[in-house]
C-alpha cells in the first residue's frame, strides 16, 4: 500500500499497529472502569448492607413468633455484625 507521503507500507503491519493501539486503549479503559468501581464499592456495599439489616429488623418480630426461633444464634450474628462495623469504623 502506498501512503500519502509516497512511502509504502505492508497492510498487515498497518493492521497490527492499529490493533495494538486498540488493545492499549481497551486496557486503559478497563483500568479506568476498575478504578471507578473501586471508588464507589464501599459506599454501595454499605448501602446494600443497611438495606439488608433493615429487612432483617422488619422480619424479626414474625420470626420470633415461631417455635423454631433460635435467639442465641440471632444474638451471635448481631454480635458478629457489630464487630465488623467496629472494624470498619476503626479504619475510617
Amino acid at each position: 500500500m502506498t501512503l500519502a507521503d509516497g512511502k509504502s507500507a505492508v497492510v498487515s503491519d498497518l493492521i497490527a499497529s492499529v490493533g495494538a493501539a486498540i488493545a492499549v486503549a481497551a486496557q486503559e479503559a478497563d483500568e479506568d472502569s476498575k478504578d471507578a468501581k473501586a471508588l464507589v464499592a464501599p459506599l454501595s456495599r454499605l448501602a446494600a448492607a443497611k438495606e439488608q439489616v433493615g429487612r432483617a429488623a422488619a422480619a424479626l418480630e414474625r420470626a420470633r413468633s415461631f417455635d423454631g426461633w433460635n435467639e442465641a444464634d440471632f444474638q451471635t450474628k448481631v454480635a458478629a455484625l457489630k464487630a465488623e462495623v467496629s472494624k470498619l469504623e476503626a479504619r475510617g
